[in-house]
């Protein structure tokens, strides 16, 4: 009997300790689900609030978008004029060309646009001229060899979609590092 006794001693005990661990589990659950219920309404927050200076940011730069498309329009307005007014002026008598000629700030843009175009001119003839110096490198062609090299890149560059000096820069690739040569 007292095997039996003991034995409901210890079931007791065990539904007693059972019953303690289910309880410390359902209050850590339901400190879990106030801490989840926290974070839920402080990222609520955060994003209304973030939601709301993306909407006042768009309510500041909408003025200034729409002062800019306005701006643009008027130039392309005043583009439109002035191209036609140059087209005009090209078909009115010499006179007028040289009067047209005299005005400064057409002066200026010439020059300018001049300048650009040399510099784009000496760049694109720079940006050859290294290619074609690593192609030479790499493919170890000399003399003639190099000559038919370069004039194959421009000749591929007159003909093709590519520029001379992406031509050079797949002769890099394919003559020099695949191993052909400069007669191939």
């Amino acid at each position: 009997m007292n095997k039996v006794k003991d034995a409901a001693d210890k079931v007791k005990s065990s539904t007693d300790q059972m019953s303690t661990s289910a309880k410390k589990a359902n209050d850590e659950v339901t400190k879990f689900d106030r801490s989840a219920q926290k974070t839920q309404k402080s990222l609520l927050s955060w994003a209304k609030e973030k939601y709301s200076v993306l909407l006042e940011a768009k309510d500041k730069i909408s003025p200034i978008l729409s002062t800019i498309k306005g701006g643009l329009t008027s130039f392309g307005r005043k583009t439109w004029s002035v191209t036609m007014k140059a087209v005009d002026l090209a078909t009115a008598p010499i006179r007028g060309v040289i009067n047209l000629l005299k005005n400064p700030i057409l002066q200026v843009g010439a020059v300018l646009g001049v300048s650009i175009g040399l510099k784009d001119t000496i760049d694109t003839y720079k940006d050859f001229e290294a290619a074609m110096s690593q192609v030479k490198a790499v493919s170890g062609a000399t003399g003639s060899e190099f000559d038919k090299l370069t004039a194959k890149a421009k000749e591929m560059g007159a003909t093709t979609k590519f520029t001379a000096t992406q031509s050079a820069e797949a002769f890099n690739y394919g003559y020099g590092r695949m191993g052909f040569t400069a007669d191939a």
